[in-house]
């Protein structure tokens, strides 16, 4: 039988477990997700959280869509260094207001940081889009390095994906823009507070960073580019949203990259150390 079939009756069998309403047993399954579209993941993904309502299951995976959930006191990353294996569970707090805060944004895509070896957050988009271009430019291979961008749905969400992130050891850079769409001109001192709250998230013996960009993102861009040319790719690019017009002028070959960034993707996939 086929690895897609065999899965198929695994399913069957475990679906039945739940319906007989059977406590007492510890499961143990091994990358459930292997061979099941998305559907079906978070299909048998249901049925593992009911029937370990009265029962331990215990499952390894490297599917987002079985961590794409809110109950992260769940999780558990398992590692190895030179010291061997090591296991690592979230040492932050659970509250309500947390848990549907990240029922509503821990999304498969987002929840892809529990997989990076560096994790980079950004507040939109633009940054989303741009970074990869040029990271290319820089010859970065992101993928090849572990290396996972999250873009967390605005400025406000920043620190809750931070918290989240350190509280996993996973190394984590944060990149915001000082002035946020976000928050509204009459609340500028609010942002300002809220910009040292994110600012203090610094600590680099844990491996994270925090940039603040003084000058917004095209702001930057303009100033690496010059005026000049930033006009002229404007203009080459001119119908697309802002987003996808940035990642146009990324990934020209006409602009270079902004230093500023250059030295946020050199974090974000470092080169091997010499031997």
């Amino acid at each position: 039988m086929g690895e897609g079939f065999q899965n198929a009756i695994v399913l069957a069998v475990l679906r039945a477990f739940e319906e007989t309403r059977r406590s007492g047993a510890i499961l143990l399954i091994e990358e459930p997700e292997m061979f099941l579209h998305p559907q079906m993941q978070r299909s048998l993904y249901k049925s593992l959280r009911k029937i370990g309502e009265t029962n331990q299951v215990i499952y390894t995976t490297h599917s987002p869509h079985f961590v794409s959930v809110p109950e992260y006191c769940d999780v558990l990353l398992v590692g190895r260094d030179e010291g061997g294996t090591y296991v690592i569970q979230s040492s932050l707090a659970t509250d309500a207001k947390r848990r549907e805060k990240f029922l509503k944004e821990l999304d498969p895509e987002r929840s892809e940081l529990f997989f990076a070896k560096r994790l980079l957050l950004v507040d939109g988009d633009t940054e989303k889009l741009s970074f990869p271009e040029f990271a290319k430019k820089l010859a970065i291979d992101l993928d090849r390095a572990g290396a996972t961008i999250v873009e967390v749905g605005g400025k406000r969400n920043l620190k809750d994906f931070a918290d989240l992130a350190i509280s996993f050891g996973i190394p984590t850079g944060i990149v915001y823009d000082k002035d946020s769409s976000d928050f509204p001109k009459e609340k500028k001192a609010e942002e300002e507070a809220y910009n040292q709250v994110l600012d203090r998230l610094k600590d680099e013996d844990n491996d994270v960073h925090v940039w603040r960009v003084e000058n917004k993102y095209e702001d930057v861009v303009r100033i690496a580019a010059g005026e000049a040319k930033y006009q002229r790719l404007c203009q080459k690019y001119p119908g697309p949203s802002d987003p996808t017009r940035q990642r146009l002028i990324a990934a020209d070959e006409d602009m270079p990259t902004p230093k500023y960034f250059e030295d946020i993707l050199n974090w974000l996939a470092p080169l091997p150390a010499a031997s």
